[in-house]
């Protein structure tokens, strides 16, 4: 009996601790990719089915994303390697490219000189042939 009791004096002691000091963890949302670079306070939410490509350049990466039917890119100091990990649905098309297979219209060309189209705009990226086949194997899944 003392120890229903002490646990329910605890209760509320903790909560208020943690309340208090400890970090509200949010579940992540299956829709959203949070994209966070190297510089203290950049952070991009971007819908997944929104999300086109990132491009690598240098020490930054643009991440080209549709709002209301029109293509937009943010810039931001990051690798691609990063990107990636944040996230691991891209997949990785040229050596400073990732895309989003889902996006993809079709792969225009063979593998020495092959490029993505996808079905916002006119927009086309390169496709290396060190991942030809694996990108017209996600197509056709």
């Amino acid at each position: 009996m003392t120890d229903f009791f002490s646990c329910t004096m605890l209760i509320p002691i903790i909560g208020y601790l943690r309340n208090k000091f400890g970090e509200l963890i949010t579940p992540e949302s299956l829709s959203e990719v949070v994209f966070s670079g190297v510089n203290q306070g950049e952070k991009i939410l971007i819908q997944k089915e929104a999300l086109l490509f990132v491009k690598a350049s240098e020490n930054y990466v643009e991440i080209h994303h549709e709002k209301d039917n029109i293509v937009h890119h943010e810039t931001f100091r990051s690798t691609l390697t990063a990107i990636n990990n944040q996230a691991p649905f891209l997949q990785q098309c040229h050596r400073s490219y990732l895309v989003n297979v889902s996006k993809i219209k079709t792969v225009n060309g063979n593998s020495q000189n092959a490029k993505i189209e996808f079905m916002q705009g006119s927009l086309d990226i390169p496709l290396s042939k060190s991942y030809y086949k694996t990108i017209k194997s996600a197509l056709s899944v």
